[in-house]
């Protein structure tokens, strides 16, 4: 500190992470007659992703000197399945429909971590692995109903509400050799051993206004308003939690039809974002020891406020652009946040800790080079402003995102599909330091 060296770390980390997957599904739909449809799709989705990585780690100072070479293999998968219901029903009047939709999933996830490290002699030190089981059920009921205000259907009102139940636990367990390195017999480790189950249930209540004009306007004012109430119990000493919250969110949509290419459009909306199980899970990825991985169950949802001024420009032959320019604020935003502590060993976890705006547009476009071939790809440009006042810090920057797909329609039902992305960072806070940006950039190559 005061710059004054007090001690060296230097970390080199290869690793390489493969994608698995495969997905089926199987559709059925009825209709007793023109005014009605019901329909029920099963499906089923499994992805899993495997990791090697080799680690070197060197760390010095005026005390402690730790200088060793670690090998892990991480195994993460999921199996998703999932059942809906649809009822759909047309009445008389033109744009007077109601619909009815349940949906149940399932999901079953497994996630393990084995690391080993060895001195400069490849003599083996130090074993550890953790094994993470988890599975939800996730329960959907909506309804909803439009009622034209004039004959034309030009004016309607529509109206819905909506139920969700989500039941999720999580059991995760670790064994290591610390009380005997070296040793080949791994053993329990209550202190970060646990089971949590979490629960979650959400309702909502809708209505909007849509006026469509003679000279191609259209007006969208709406109103929606969720109630949420959820909690978790270990099974452990950690105490449970419990939440309740309710959230009036108000929206706007005004467009403009210029003619059969052009539209112009302006809204204002607001969104709840919760966080997924995977970031409340407090299971602690220890595959690098030096850098520890966490959720956190004390998360709260995020507020997300937006303005947009968006164009859409369209052909015949098939091209498609999109454009906006949007603003957008979040005062109860989830950043990842990294500690470190005397020893040196990081802990990154996502946490309720900052205010996050952003200014920027997006691009999108598509198009259709030949009868089976399609490409589209995308460019987000946006500077964003971070500020937290729990870490008392702030930084600002512009970043890029770039993406682009291609696919072709083969014969059989068949496809072949290639998509690709690159940005050019993030932003990751530490305690103690200021907000730091890591690159980030990934491609994907999807058969």
């Amino acid at each position: 500190s005061n710059g004054v060296v007090i001690g060296e770390l230097l970390q080199r980390n290869d690793a390489v992470e493969k994608e698995r997957g495969l997905s089926t599904s199987l559709g059925f739909v009825y209709r007793p007659d023109t005014s009605q449809k019901v329909a029920a799709d099963l499906s089923y989705w499994y992805g899993s992703w495997p990791s090697k990585s080799s680690f070197y780690n060197l760390y010095q100072d005026g005390q402690r000197y730790a200088e060793y070479n670690q090998l892990s293999r991480q195994k993460n998968s999921v199996h998703y399945y999932e059942l809906s219901l649809n009822y759909l029903k047309r009445f008389k009047r033109k744009s007077q429909e109601l619909q009815i939709l349940g949906v149940g999933a399932r999901s079953d996830d497994r996630s393990e971590y084995i690391t080993r490290q060895q001195d400069l002699a490849l003599v083996s030190s130090f074993e550890e692995k953790g094994p993470n089981k988890g599975n939800s059920w996730d329960w959907n009921l909506q309804a909803d109903y439009t009622h034209p205000i004039n004959a034309t259907g030009k004016k309607i009102i529509e109206t819905g509400v909506k139920l969700k139940r989500t039941n999720s636990s999580s059991l995760y367990t670790v064994f290591n050799n610390a009380y005997a390195p070296g040793n080949e017999h791994l053993v329990e480790i209550p202190s970060r051993s646990d089971q949590m189950d979490y629960h979650s249930t959400i309702f909502a209540g809708y209505a909007s206004l849509r006026i469509e004009t003679e000279n191609n306007w259209t007006i969208r004012p709406g109103l929606r308003f969720e109630t949420t109430l959820l909690g978790g119990d270990f099974k452990s000493s950690i105490p449970s939690f419990k939440s309740k919250f309710g959230n009036w969110v108000p929206s706007v949509l005004i467009a403009k039809k210029i003619n059969d290419q052009h539209e112009l459009k302006f809204g204002y909306t607001e969104r709840i974002r919760r966080p997924w199980i995977w970031d409340l899970n407090p299971y602690v990825n220890a595959s690098d020891p030096q850098n520890l991985q966490s959720g956190n169950p004390q998360l709260r949802p995020e507020r997300i406020r937006m303005l947009e001024l968006g164009h859409n420009y369209n052909t015949i032959s098939g091209f498609n652009l999109n454009s906006n320019v949007y603003y957008s604020a979040n005062n109860n935003s989830i950043e990842s946040f990294t500690s470190v502590d005397s020893a040196g060993i990081s802990n990154t976890k996502p946490s309720n800790i900052a205010v996050n705006k952003r200014l920027g547009t997006n691009i999108n476009l598509s198009m259709e080079l030949h009868p089976n071939w399609m490409i589209n790809g995308g460019l987000e440009l946006y500077y964003v402003w971070f500020r937290s006042s729990a870490l008392d810090v702030k930084n600002s920057k512009g970043v890029y995102v770039v993406n682009l797909n291609s696919s072709y329609q083969l014969s059989r039902g068949y496809s072949f599909q290639v998509s690709g992305d690159y940005s050019n960072g993030y932003v990751l806070y530490r305690a103690g330091d200021h907000a730091t940006v890591f690159p980030l950039h990934e491609c994907r190559d999807y058969r």
